[in-house]
């Protein structure tokens, strides 16, 4: 029976292909883009954290330690328990790995990351951060579908070939991650359950027909037998990959799906992403022990993301892929400051980003969060990053794309962030959080009629005030300013009175605000 001859039936289509008990997805037809660049060795490992991360009880601010116990005594963290980082933050007790990865310069941190207008919608908000997109726009496509598409125009006609005989993208998982949807289908396969064995059988077959029946059919054909080399591909770099960390836990599923990953990588996988998924983040209800919140279901998901890539960044670095693998951690929204009555805190908006890898630009990027006793019980915490630049930002100084590309592919208005370090690719490492010194707003609280302070470098900026909700209340100007200290004269007086954010943003840095209108 030979290799190509596959079975040509409906009930072959339906059936799981498994490679080394990998369930591999039938690959569909993309749409053509009308430039075309070329790729690099680069590889980007994308974690969803699905449900909603309680950024609070994840990354600490210190210097809200003392707020943080009064507006959420069900579920704040003993201070004696907190892993200090640097002095101005510490993670949960339970993020051994991550600590680790911080101290060995492995870990970088994005304060405040989320999208403006935030909806609290799982759906929504899942979708946005999978997209690309506002909340207001509805997207097909994927943010990474569009950058293959972007350099694979022709895909699938051809693929696999010479040059990319490995899966543009593979989800570690039961289903395809929109984040890899082009604009007709998937660009990923998906892989599954490592422990089962299997194939789609394969026959000679008759003809099908040439009408608009046999057309289609013969379409669904070709991707199972373009399924099927792949999966002997991805069967080869398993098969010959190896890993060497001997910190993978057995009883941890992430870490085995990272393990599977780096197993891959390391025999030969040019494979660009590759997507995992946590879910579990939604706690609304005991995401603590009562007595003990130090344990529960939001420590043990901490513990088990944070062992995982401490191991998978151990395997990668002693494989010797440490400056070709980047990570990244992502999640639909953060939680409310305030906790809620069942130990247990509700949807959000931002929440502090992670990346790993040896090219990360250790530290964090953003200010701590700003709020105080008195925050309503409605509030999250302010956007500072629209998660879209750092999207960007991985495009241009990890892919290598143009500027102006990365423009058309998610958002021209997005802002170059320097979270990465000793790549082969320009990073801007000369600007740091102290070139974008200051904001301020006075008096505050306010009765309609304010001051705001800027102390800043030469740059384009926008200035926006937003609702504790997230959602944009004020566009107050938007244009170039010089380098030095400038004062603006504010009227406040059509805003209900509430409490708000001040948003001031540039090509590079964000800074945030909370004020109140009396």
């Amino acid at each position: 029976m030979k290799r190509r001859d596959f079975l040509r039936s409906s009930s072959a289509f339906s059936l799981p292909i498994l490679v080394n008990g990998m369930g591999i997805s039938a690959v569909a037809k993309s749409a053509l883009f009308n430039h075309l660049s070329v790729d690099n060795d680069k590889i980007l490992v994308l974690i969803y954290m699905g449900g909603g991360n309680d950024g609070l009880n994840t990354l600490i601010p210190l210097d809200k330690y003392d707020v943080l116990a009064n507006v959420r005594p069900d579920i704040i963290l003993p201070e004696s328990s907190l892993l200090n980082i640097d002095g101005d933050n510490a993670f949960h007790g339970s993020m051994t790995g991550f600590q680790e990865l911080y101290n060995d310069d492995k870990l970088g941190i994005v304060q405040g990351v989320a999208y403006p207008n935030q909806n609290r919608s799982h759906f929504r908000s899942t979708d946005v951060w999978n997209t690309g997109s506002d909340s207001e726009t509805y997207l097909k496509t994927g943010w990474f579908g569009r950058y293959l598409e972007h350099n694979h125009p022709q895909y699938p006609d051809g693929y696999p070939n010479e040059d990319n005989p490995d899966p543009l993208a593979m989800t570690i998982d039961y289903s395809l991650s929109e984040t890899c949807q082009g604009t007709v289908a998937n660009f990923s396969l998906a892989l599954v359950d490592p422990s089962v064995a299997g194939t789609v059988p394969e026959s000679i077959v008759g003809d099908y027909g040439s009408d608009c029946y046999g057309d289609e059919y013969k379409y669904i054909l070709d991707s199972i037998e373009q399924s099927n080399l792949y999966s002997e591909r991805v069967m080869e770099t398993y098969e010959k990959g190896t890993n060497l960390s001997t910190k993978y836990p057995e009883d941890n599923r992430m870490a085995q799906q990272l393990k599977t990953v780096a197993r891959m990588i390391s025999g030969g996988s040019k494979t660009k992403i590759y997507i995992l998924n946590q879910g579990g983040y939604d706690t609304h209800a005991d995401q603590v022990v009562d007595g003990d919140h130090t344990t529960g279901a939001h420590a043990n998901l901490l513990k088990t993301l944070s062992d995982a890539i401490c191991a998978f960044q151990d395997d990668i670095s002693q494989l010797g892929y440490g400056e070709q693998v980047l990570g990244m951690t992502y999640s639909e929204f953060g939680r409310r400051i305030r906790s809620n009555v069942s130990l247990g805190s509700d949807h959000g908006t931002a929440a502090p980003l992670f990346l790993f890898g040896e090219c990360v630009a250790r530290g964090t990027l953003g200010s701590n969060p700003d709020f105080d006793e008195s925050v309503d019980v409605q509030a999250g915490l302010e956007m500072q990053y629209d998660y879209r630049s750092i999207y960007a930002s991985v495009l241009i100084d990890w892919f290598e794309m143009e500027p102006d590309v990365v423009g058309e592919l998610l958002f021209e208005d997005y802002q170059y962030l320097p979270i990465l370090k000793n790549c082969s690719a320009p990073v801007n490492t000369n600007m740091t959080e102290e070139d974008f010194a200051s904001l301020d707003i006075f008096p505050n609280p306010n009765s309609g009629h304010a001051q705001v302070k800027l102390n800043l470098q030469e740059d384009h900026y926008t200035l926006k005030i937003y609702s504790i909700l997230g959602s944009e209340v004020k566009h107050i100007f938007s244009k170039r300013l010089s380098t030095g200290e400038h004062v603006f004269n504010i009227d406040l007086h059509d805003l209900p009175n509430a409490q708000y954010i001040l948003r001031i943003s540039g090509s590079h840095y964000s800074k945030t605000k909370r004020f109140v209108k009396i």
